[in-house]
């Protein structure tokens, strides 16, 4: 085992939230092995970036492929940048339900490039 996965991390900051997932970062890191330590978090969409100091990586969007340009989703420019201030090399990207061409998908993996992980999906199965 190389690391934990942290599921449901809540995505409001405050002094709270951020201290206690500081705490969970560190006993992670104080409890595996060497360079096993690995800390993911999920809150399935995006954070302030206070966080990306106390988890290796972060899960920013894990939704349907269909919602990328919806109010709020990745692309959406009307949300302040709400992902504009993540550093994309400590995100993970999930889209499931995919049902774009060939060429939509290269777009997409290229954009989403910089992260950390990038998965695209056509299983449905995936609740939203």
């Amino acid at each position: 085992m190389d690391g934990i996965f942290v599921d449901d991390m809540a995505m409001t900051y405050n002094t709270s939230n951020l201290n206690y997932y500081t705490q969970i970062d560190s006993i992670i890191k104080s409890t595996m092995p060497a360079n096993r330590g690995f800390s993911m978090m999920n809150p399935g969409g995006p954070v302030d970036v206070s966080f990306y100091s106390v988890a290796d990586n972060i899960i920013t969007y894990e939704d349907s492929y269909a919602n990328i340009n919806k109010p709020y989703g990745v692309f959406d420019t009307n949300t302040n940048g709400a992902y504009s201030n993540c550093p994309r090399q400590k995100q993970t990207f999930i889209a499931h339900s995919f049902n774009g061409s060939l060429g939509d998908q290269q777009q997409l993996s290229d954009t989403m490039g910089e992260t950390q992980v990038t998965f695209i999906s056509t299983f449905t199965y995936f609740q939203s």
